[in-house]
């Protein structure tokens, strides 16, 4: 049975307070379980063939380059199982072209400067990835808010699979 609505309402008002209830939410999820005392801010492009479509496979494959980037680089960072580098993956699809942003935290043993080092070969012997922007990450808190910018209720841009945090209390 359909029933008309007694008086008009905007939808979208109350949609976009969910979402950045949302939002806020998952931003402060991260600030809490992650650290990032030494980290640093990578964004990648990616092929053609895997820069525009935002179907769930070609996100799917995407997922999958960013396992073995970060299987390349936690190799020469030289990090085993329980070690391994702690990380923040988003897939940005918000945009005309698909891109990935990543805080990687630099393990202690590694200066920066060689995590540097390590992030470009690795990058680079990754097929699928294309043109890096590395920066050192100052801001923890409004770095994160820039990053869960897209979260949506009905959308992942997080790659749970590929994140990793160490135990915190």
């Amino acid at each position: 049975m359909y029933t008309p609505f007694k008086s008009p309402i905007c939808i979208n008002k109350n949609v976009n307070t969910k979402n950045s209830n949302f939002q806020k939410g998952g931003s402060d999820w991260l600030n809490k379980i992650s650290l990032f005392n030494r980290g640093l801010f990578l964004t990648y492009n990616l092929w053609e063939n895997l820069s525009y479509r935002k179907d769930f496979n070609n996100i799917k494959e995407i997922s999958k380059l960013n396992r073995r980037f970060i299987r390349r680089l936690e190799k020469k960072c030289n990090v085993h199982q329980k070690q391994r580098l702690e990380r923040l993956v988003v897939i940005e699809k918000d945009k005309p072209r698909n891109h990935v942003h990543m805080i990687v935290e630099c393990p202690i043993h590694v200066s920066n400067i060689f995590m540097t080092k390590h992030i470009i070969e690795s990058l680079h012997q990754t097929k699928g990835l294309g043109n890096l922007d590395l920066r050192k990450m100052r801001y923890k808190s409004g770095l994160i808010d820039y990053l869960t910018k897209e979260l949506q209720t009905d959308m992942d841009s997080i790659d749970l699979e590929n994140c990793y945090f160490k135990g915190r209390d």
